[in-house]
């Protein structure tokens, strides 16, 4: 089983695919399948990253997994490391706030939520 290679892999990371976040906010079934499998990561000792977030919808989605990062559009497009590092040092006062849960979140007003 594909499963297997979780005990076997000298990994320390798991990322949980937009695929599998993207149904979160309007399927609870969506919920529990991603958050069955960070709590098998975190028992195995793994961090989590949900990638491909998209959408305050899909942030808030995960609040309750005890998702330990989430990247994705939602906080900015891939870009090299110095304009990075750039915004960050920008940014770290203005847009981005945090939340109980502990992930860092955008403003919602500047989220385009599909319509």
């Amino acid at each position: 089983s594909s499963l297997a290679y979780l005990q076997k892999l000298p990994i320390q990371i798991l990322k949980i695919d937009r695929s599998l976040i993207e149904p979160m906010p309007m399927h609870k079934s969506a919920q529990q399948i991603v958050h069955a499998l960070i709590d098998l990561a975190h028992g195995l000792g793994l961090i989590v990253i949900a990638e491909g977030i998209e959408h305050v919808s899909e942030l808030e989605a995960l609040k309750e997994t005890g998702c330990d990062w989430v990247q994705g559009f939602l906080f900015s497009k891939p870009m090299p490391w110095n304009e990075l590092h750039t915004r960050v040092q920008v940014e770290r006062g203005g847009r981005f706030m945090a939340n109980p849960a502990g992930m860092a979140i955008p403003d919602p007003e500047q989220d385009p939520e599909p319509a």
